[in-house]
């Protein structure tokens, strides 16, 4: 219960509950237009319907998932999320009028982020930790392999083979790049504790 691993997507229901926390603490409606919180958002929309904050969480939003390199030095991975967007990942299109249909994608969960962070003036990583680690006294949990006890942490392998794969930061931390425990996730899963 006390084994730390990577739990990929389901970073996605915590940042998504970080959201519903921002969103409610700074009265943003999930309707808002991103345009509106991101006038130079790095996206192509030429269809009639904005793209808006409910489509990044619903996964509506018609973006393409991006499978981007991971990247060569920690500083790249926890450079603040704008930096990602606007100057490392290239300009992403949406390909069908926003809300039509669902496709998921972790460019949504990435971009969402950087809204959290422009609408509190707080890093990803300030986000999480003042609104759900540490009111959920997740305290084995994060979004940074730095900063969790690597004494604790399971090891994957490669399929056929005893060497063990080597554990890194990705781009898409606010997507895939949580770290945790199941003690810590059980704890989480009680929503009494946090209120939306």
């Amino acid at each position: 219960a006390d084994t730390i691993a990577p739990v990929a997507s389901v970073s996605k229901t915590v940042a998504g509950l970080a959201a519903l926390l921002v969103f409610s603490e700074f009265n943003v409606p999930k309707d808002t237009r991103i345009g509106d919180l991101l006038p130079q958002v790095p996206v192509r929309n030429h269809f009639g319907e904005p793209l808006r904050l409910i489509h990044l969480m619903e996964h509506t939003s018609g973006l393409q998932e991006v499978i981007y390199p991971w990247p060569k030095t920690p500083s790249a991975a926890y450079a603040p999320l704008g930096e990602l967007l606007f100057n490392i990942l290239p300009e992403q299109r949406v390909r069908w009028t926003p809300g039509l249909a669902t496709t998921y994608s972790n460019y949504n969960y990435t971009l969402l982020m950087h809204v959290l962070e422009r609408v509190t003036g707080e890093s990803f990583d300030a986000v999480m930790q003042k609104r759900v680690l540490d009111p959920l006294n997740m305290r084995s949990t994060s979004f940074r392999i730095d900063r969790v006890d690597r004494g604790r942490l399971a090891l994957g392998y490669h399929p056929g083979e005893r060497m063990p794969l080597p554990h890194s930061d990705s781009f898409y931390r606010s997507s895939a790049g949580m770290y945790t425990t199941i003690a810590d996730l059980a704890v989480g899963t009680d929503a009494g504790q946090i209120k939306t």
